[in-house]
């Protein structure tokens, strides 16, 4: 069995048990715009990573009308999924690359972890190995040749990753580059950005940047209140997959 094949029958199971396993993303439809989803949970000692990752798939398969098209990639041991490296995200995007129409659909991806200005941390078993910074990030998405694109980055001092934006690469970041976001604690289901914007926002409004004004609002009043210093989400870039997704599931 292909490494491909276990990643998609592992993300059927993971996100239902009553989902069959598959062996691999439903396949475009031409003239639809499809949302293809790429999650990776990249520090594996918490469990709120993975199940952000989890949630986020779910909401993005209901908001874009784009079921059974998630790949996951976690770090967390037990979760039987495949590590979240650069190896494996590269893998990953190549081969959703493959299966979409990159002229037509959109990736979907979304990094989960603890962060630092250089970048997302990479942790397996009590284990800190591995970095990726936006430069990393940049170079994988390129060499995919995926076109078009949201890359939400849910970590302390996400804004770095603000030079991977481009008109048809839309990214969104969970706080400034000088500053933490805040609820990265096991039990969660969430972060605070993860919440207001998957679990509030995008349920309600497929509009990428109304969604994104809407959790960064929540967000504030939510650091205010449990006086934290404003971790002051970004977005930018992704004019042309605004656009583009304004029409998905259809």
């Amino acid at each position: 069995m292909s490494r491909l094949r276990r990643v998609w029958i592992a993300v059927a199971i993971g996100l239902s048990c009553a989902t069959p396993a598959i062996a691999g993303p439903a396949p475009q439809r031409p003239g639809v715009v499809d949302v293809y989803f790429v999650g990776f949970a990249a520090w594996g000692s918490q469990d709120v990573f993975l199940s952000e990752a989890r949630g986020a798939a779910e909401v993005v398969a209901s908001a874009y009308g784009s079921p059974e098209r998630a790949t996951l990639l976690s770090n967390e041991v037990s979760s039987g999924l495949p590590a979240a490296t650069r190896t494996s995200l590269r893998g990953a995007l190549a081969e959703t690359a493959r299966v979409m129409d990159r002229d037509e659909d959109v990736l979907f991806l979304l990094l989960t972890s603890h962060g630092s200005p250089r970048g997302v941390g990479l942790e397996r078993g009590g284990k800190v190995f591995d970095l990726l910074s936006p430069n990393e990030l940049r170079r994988a998405l390129e060499a995919s040749g995926v076109r078009n694109a949201v890359v939400v980055v849910s970590a302390c001092y996400s804004g770095v990753f603000r030079s991977v934006a481009t008109t048809r690469r839309l990214v969104v970041m969970a706080a400034r580059p000088d500053r933490p976001s805040f609820g990265c604690k096991d039990g969660n289901r969430w972060t605070y950005f993860g919440e207001a914007f998957f679990d509030g926002a995008l349920r309600k409004e497929a509009d990428l940047r109304r969604a994104f004004a809407t959790a960064k609002d929540a967000v504030a009043r939510r650091e205010r209140a449990e006086g934290f210093t404003p971790s002051e989400p970004q977005i930018a870039g992704g004019r042309g997959v605004v656009e583009r997704l304004s029409a998905a599931g259809r």
